[in-house]
């Protein structure tokens, strides 16, 4: 029997970091999708990535790609230059994303439905990180696959009020959506994350992760109070970059195996541990597994 497959839909980003100290890391893989991927990693050895490159994209910049994930899913079409940003560290961690390319393109990079061929069709879980206006054709299409979770992670710029409506009528769509804390709070002018993943079951979503940052995350399901499950401990945080998306892909793998919200947090949460220890997207997978298995020993006992 082959192993259960995860992926994310998405787009790539070229990041160029600047720490507070002036340091810099240019041309390092990003992306919510990428991370999210990165975070399935963690746990699952069959990943895959759906995005469009750019006519620039060569994926020898990136020495052993094919060693993290399926690069089937990747497709060039006619951009002549991949999304690229700034990310300006601050010192007390803070980071500030500026566009070097046009934030309004990043929709394109994104493919279609019809990208969907092969194991991507018998995947386990998917984490769907596009333009809102994609989100319906794409969960229609992965409905065909009776047995895949979808993870809905709304991009930033959708999450505001005027945007709520919208959101309660695709989030019904999928199995969980995963704003992080300050993302929900913009769309529900609601503080406190357990009155919003309440809010959002009153108006039909099934299941929610909402991220919490520093203090882990928080699940929600169809019946029962809202459970927060704290970080794993990192004891020195190097980027925050990507945390979020690689709990969200974690995450996935987790609730597949397990089935329990809980349990699916923990997964989560210890692929965000990984993520906040170094820059970009990717990093040596060698003895991640293990370590992984061993970091939920942390959470044995833990309600």
């Amino acid at each position: 029997m082959s192993e259960d497959f995860f992926f994310s839909i998405g787009s790539l980003i070229i990041d160029d970091i600047v720490q507070a100290n002036g340091r810099t890391h240019m041309k390092t893989l990003g992306g919510g999708a990428t991370h999210a991927v990165m975070g399935m990693r963690v746990w699952a050895d069959q990943v895959g990535l759906l995005a469009r490159l750019a006519q620039d994209f060569e994926t020898a910049d990136f020495p052993a790609l094919e060693q993290y994930f399926d690069l089937s899913g990747l497709e060039k079409f006619q951009a002549t230059r991949t999304p690229r940003a700034w990310q300006l560290i601050a010192e007390d961690g803070f980071r500030n994303e500026i566009f070097q390319t046009s934030f309004a393109d990043l929709p394109s990079f994104v493919p279609e439905s019809a990208a969907l061929q092969g194991r991507y069709r018998t995947a386990r879980g998917v984490h769907l990180h596009a333009d809102p206006q994609k989100i319906e054709n794409w969960v229609r299409f992965l409905r065909e696959n009776p047995d895949l979770i979808i993870l809905w992670e709304p991009w930033d710029p959708f999450c505001q009020p005027e945007n709520l409506a919208e959101f309660y009528r695709l989030a019904r769509q999928v199995d969980i959506v995963s704003p992080n804390i300050n993302e929900s709070r913009q769309l529900t002018s609601i503080h406190e994350p357990e009155k919003i993943a309440l809010e959002w079951r009153r108006n039909g979503v099934r299941k929610s992760l909402i991220r919490l940052g520093a203090a882990g995350c928080q699940v929600c399901g169809e019946t029962g109070d809202p459970q927060t499950v704290a970080a794993y401990p990192v004891k020195k945080i190097v980027d925050v970059t990507g945390a979020g998306n690689a709990c969200c892909g974690g995450f996935i793998v987790g609730l597949a195996r397990t089935g329990s919200l809980l349990e699916a947090a923990r997964y989560g949460n210890i692929s965000a541990s990984f993520a906040l220890r170094q820059y970009g997207a990717l990093y040596p997978i060698k003895g991640v597994r293990k370590s992984a298995e061993w970091r939920l020993r942390h959470y044995a006992g833990r309600q």
